[in-house]
């Protein structure tokens, strides 16, 4: 399987640091519905067997630009969905980053109150995966979704234990492609990480 990882176009959440998770689900702005032009033209020379797309707004127009280009199905699904922030959907990223160093929401199994924790959602997002993987091994995939959920997948190419930094991961900009190459032997391959230098448009954060 080769697998396209993208992460959606940007929101002004982003623009603003503010997080979103899963029941603040923006649209993306101005920006984002260029970025968005730009993707779906350079993905239009791949002819994708399948898109899966994360079920949220932000994912979906991203989504809904690329099959202008795409002949093949595509279908919604929550478990490319990124991490639920809980109690700090609508919050600045600051004030997460305030709560994590008083050590809250520290290690894989405490969750974020109203939330997941690091390993439920790598345990979702893997486990989609691992089913799209068998399901299509020989076959071309697209994933829309986001940057927390593109993290996981890249966290389980490079065997990085959940909870840890992954340092080894590069940030995961709005509009970003990742390409992994799977192989039966499991020695899967990641080609291109976190690719917006297509783009050539300054960046949303």
């Amino acid at each position: 399987m080769k697998l396209y990882l993208l992460r959606h176009c940007g929101t002004d959440c982003n623009k603003k640091h503010v997080l979103m998770g899963h029941s603040l689900d923006p649209k993306i702005n101005r920006h984002g519905k260029l970025e968005a032009k730009i993707v779906s033209k350079k993905l239009s020379l791949i002819n994708f067997d399948v898109v899966y797309s994360s079920d949220l707004l932000r994912a979906r127009q991203t989504t809904k630009e690329i099959m202008r280009y795409q002949s093949c199905p595509v279908k919604y699904v929550k478990a490319l969905r990124g991490k639920n922030m809980g109690i700090f959907e609508g919050k600045p990223r600051s004030a997460y980053d305030r709560y994590l160093r008083k050590g809250g929401g520290c290690g894989t199994n405490r969750r974020i109150p109203g939330g997941e924790s690091h390993e439920d959602t790598f345990k979702r997002v893997t486990d989609f995966l691992k089913k799209t993987y068998k399901k299509h091994k020989e076959h071309t995939v697209l994933f829309s979704s986001h940057g927390g959920a593109n993290r996981e997948i890249l966290r389980y190419i490079y065997n990085i234990p959940v909870g840890k930094n992954g340092k080894l991961i590069k940030r995961v900009p709005n509009s970003s492609l990742t390409i992994i190459q799977f192989h039966k032997d499991g020695r899967h391959r990641v080609k291109i990480e976190s690719d917006v230098k297509y783009l050539n448009l300054t960046k949303t954060k």
